[in-house]
């Protein structure tokens, strides 16, 4: 009788382990968040700092008025936070422990869609389920998704998908992804002002990655190859003789490779003299040639 996969047995138990820990983290994260409401279920006082506004601001897109004018006086201009705790106002009437558990849903989300998403990306049940196992048992997301109310949670989900919308759209080229990415880092900016470095970041990273294909292409590597053999060619074809080189120094050269670049590094590594009167700069350029388009 054939036993089963290994690594597919290792990836089922990774799993229940990720579900395991999940389990931990809700539970963990009702039991202190029941605590603090029994000493204090008032949200005048209960919220502080950067979680008063986001309640407030929530309160006035939950009674209707989507002016934002909280502008006037704070800071905190993102609207994507507090309309998602305006959305749970209206579902649950105002309750405490729902609202605190928003973040406590965003990170189990985060982390059931990480495993998702390596697991697609590397075949590998067991790897995915150890990092998404990682990410909900670390300590700062755990801090962040339960004390108070922070937008950390909801930038990190992001994040998530805005890195895998990048990559999926290198590996595929489809435009789909590009028009994820987009929306994505829209979200993000919409969530915390990160979002605007992010979309620079994605611009800069597409940039290289357009400017990779166009100067690695096969086409121009050739070129590019045989431009640098033919002058280093013909400096060696120009330099004087040098005193003691052997007999067979003015020999053609043999066509030991089919491309231009190997024959030079054939050529440079079979007559040392030959090679000693070029540059260090035209031998630099040969070794990146030779190494690059071999």
């Amino acid at each position: 009788m054939s036993s089963g996969n290994p690594q597919s047995l290792a990836g089922r138990v990774c799993f229940c382990l990720l579900l395991f820990a999940i389990g931990l983290y809700v539970l963990a994260a009702i039991r202190e968040i029941d605590r603090d409401l029994k000493h204090d279920s008032d949200w005048r006082t209960y919220f502080t700092k950067d979680a008063m506004h986001y309640y407030v601001a929530a309160q006035a897109f939950a009674s209707g008025d989507f002016s934002m004018s909280y502008e006037k006086g704070w800071p905190y201009r993102q609207p994507l936070f507090p309309l998602l705790i305006a959305g749970v106002m209206k579902a649950t009437n105002d309750n405490l422990v729902a609202i605190r558990m928003i973040n406590v849903g965003v990170i189990v989300f985060a982390a059931i869609t990480l495993f998702v998403i390596l697991k697609a990306f590397w075949q590998d049940s067991a790897a995915a389920a150890i990092i998404s196992i990682l990410f909900v048992l670390n300590p700062f997301v755990y801090d962040q998704a339960i004390h108070g109310l922070n937008r950390e949670p909801l930038h990190l989900f992001l994040l998530i998908w805005i890195i895998t919308c990048l990559l999926r759209y290198i590996a595929v080229r489809d435009w789909i992804y590009l028009l994820l990415l987009a929306f994505t880092i829209g979200l993000d900016y919409l969530d915390r002002i990160n979002g605007l470095f992010l979309a620079i970041s994605a611009v800069a990273v597409l940039l290289c990655f357009a400017l990779s294909q166009y100067f690695f292409r096969p086409e121009h590597r050739a070129g590019l190859s045989s431009d640098l053999s033919s002058e280093a060619l013909a400096k060696e074809e120009a330099s004087p003789t040098m005193p003691g080189k052997p007999d067979n120094a003015d020999a053609p050269v043999r066509p030991y490779a089919d491309t231009p670049t190997r024959r030079h590094a054939v050529y440079l590594v079979a007559l040392p003299h030959r090679r000693a009167r070029l540059g260090y700069y035209h031998r630099a350029k040969l070794a990146l040639a030779f190494a690059l388009f071999r």
